[in-house]
């Protein structure tokens, strides 16, 4: 071709310069392949899912159907969906629907629409019954935003009339299949955690663990219940905060992409509790105990049996027996008060007021603190950094 093009040249009086005819065919091959790549992607541009990446429809029966009648149709590399032409979508879908292909999910309560035969044994339909529990529990799991597909495995003890003893706790397992680039909260996989164990009797929240399709344990310290914050949550944050002070400041100065940042901290979390007592200045009575005593001695008048022994005497006159026996009444009534003795007692107990205050520290102490910085040399000012700066 490009030797004719030169031999018609002469004719026409022009001259080609060689150097000028390959950048000529350069641009036309240039062209035609922008053309071809602009045709492909427009092309490859008019075809749409036939159903969204959450719904787990049956490849195989979905290609028979559109094989069937003669619609075209492709695959996604990555997702593997089934990809159908824009205009042919809505035919495509309702073929599928009138040829009864469904969505698969997991059997719940309808396991138990099906006549069971006669003498099915008790095993038979405690499986069914577990299944159709956790095909109800992974339906509701995958109404979750984020949560394309779930699993839910249920270990749980079979109750026996037979066997006396406490029940061993049961336990949960959910497996979750997230959308591309979606990371569930700390409060969404205690939401998951909280609803499978509300849904199980004699399942605890801390017996229910949650996984995603990488393997990643999402429940590892999830607070189910509102309980007290784990130990790893709080250094996360702290550890958050600190670099996001740092950015603050390195970020405008720097720019967002010239940086690097990670701190480390190590909290201290023992829990120490005091108590202090005081005593007042003035001390008061607490009790007081009082005990008087009175003792009566009454004095000896003769050994008893003298008088016997003794003539009788003559009897005195009236006055004189009068005065005789008004002395001896006094005599009497003063040895009566010569022999009575009083005591008296007084016991107390002072005691001086304690006041007794608990004292309760701060439960964190920072131990030590790390902040590790990288810096790109594309931030640096002109001249590079200056000493101080790179230090």
């Amino acid at each position: 071709m490009l030797q004719t093009i030169r031999s018609k040249l002469p004719e026409t009086g022009l001259k080609l310069d060689p150097r000028m005819t390959l950048i000529g065919l350069a641009l036309i091959a240039a062209l035609l392949a922008v053309g071809v790549v602009f045709y492909l992607w427009r092309d490859q541009g008019s075809f749409r899912p036939l159903y969204g990446a959450g719904e787990a429809y049956p490849a195989a029966e979905v290609m028979q159907v559109l094989d069937g009648d003669a619609i075209s149709y492709r695959l996604h590399p990555q997702s593997g969906q089934v990809l159908v032409r824009e205009d042919q979508l809505g035919r495509a879908r309702m073929l599928l629907a009138a040829k009864g292909v469904q969505v698969k999910v997991p059997a719940g309560y309808e396991l138990f629409d099906k006549d069971e035969p006669l003498g099915t044994s008790q095993f038979v339909q405690d499986v069914r019954l577990k299944r159709s529990l956790e095909g109800e529990l992974a339906r509701t799991v995958m109404a979750l935003k984020g949560v394309e597909g779930a699993r839910v495995h249920l270990a749980l003890q079979e109750s026996s009339s037979f066997v006396v003893g406490k029940r061993e706790p049961g336990k949960a397992s959910v497996m979750l299949q997230l959308a591309p680039g979606y990371k569930l909260a700390p409060e969404q996989v205690s939401a998951i955690v909280n609803l499978v164990a509300g849904s199980v009797p004699q399942l605890e929240a801390g017996n229910v663990q949650v996984v995603d399709q990488y393997g990643a344990l999402l429940s590892r310290g999830i607070d189910t219940l509102g309980g007290p914050v784990q130990n790893w949550q709080v250094v996360d944050d702290y550890q958050s905060k600190a670099v996001a002070n740092a950015e603050a400041v390195l970020a405008p100065v720097l720019g967002g992409g010239n940086y690097r940042i990670s701190v480390s901290a190590d909290i201290d979390f023992s829990q120490k509790e005091e108590t202090f007592q005081a005593y007042g200045e003035n001390p008061r009575l607490r009790n007081e105990v009082l005990r008087d005593e009175s003792v009566l001695d009454q004095l000896a008048l003769g050994v008893p049996g003298s008088l016997a022994n003794q003539p009788p005497q003559p009897a005195p006159p009236a006055n004189q027996a009068a005065n005789q026996q008004a002395q001896a009444g006094a005599q009497v009534a003063n040895a009566n008060q010569a022999a009575t003795s009083l005591r008296q007692e007084s016991d107390g107990q002072l005691e001086y007021d304690p006041s007794i205050t608990p004292v309760k520290p701060a439960q964190l102490g920072l131990r030590t603190q790390s902040l590790h910085l990288a810096l790109h040399a594309a931030g640096a000012l002109a001249g590079g950094w200056p000493p101080v700066a790179a230090a």
